[in-house]
């Protein structure tokens, strides 16, 4: 089989370009394109829609449930350095105390 040579390989293009190309795979979707630019182009101001622990840290942050609208208005509060923002809040939800475990 003949994979196309991606311009999000070479780091060619917007960043707009890559999201839509990568989310145009099979079994890539806008979490995954999100992540990879995060990652593979250092981008720092990827938000990656739809992460669960990211939902749950704003909106105990915001002390209330977050419509999509609202969450991603929360997630520019961070914004040009989004990125940053996200690993730190993985981290913070990777550090807190789980429910029935004792720290």
């Amino acid at each position: 089989r003949h994979w196309p040579t991606l311009a999000f390989a070479q780091g060619r293009g917007t960043v707009e370009d890559a999201i839509a190309e990568l989310a145009a795979l099979p079994g890539l979707g806008p979490w995954t394109a999100h992540y990879m630019l995060m990652r593979g182009w250092s981008w720092p101001d990827a938000f990656l829609p739809g992460d669960v622990v990211l939902r749950q840290c704003l909106e105990q942050r915001a002390g209330q449930p977050l419509r999509p609208r609202e969450l991603i208005a929360a997630a520019e509060h961070f914004a040009p350095y989004r990125s940053y923002a996200v690993l730190q809040l993985w981290r913070e939800a990777a550090l807190k105390p789980r429910k029935g475990t004792t720290p």
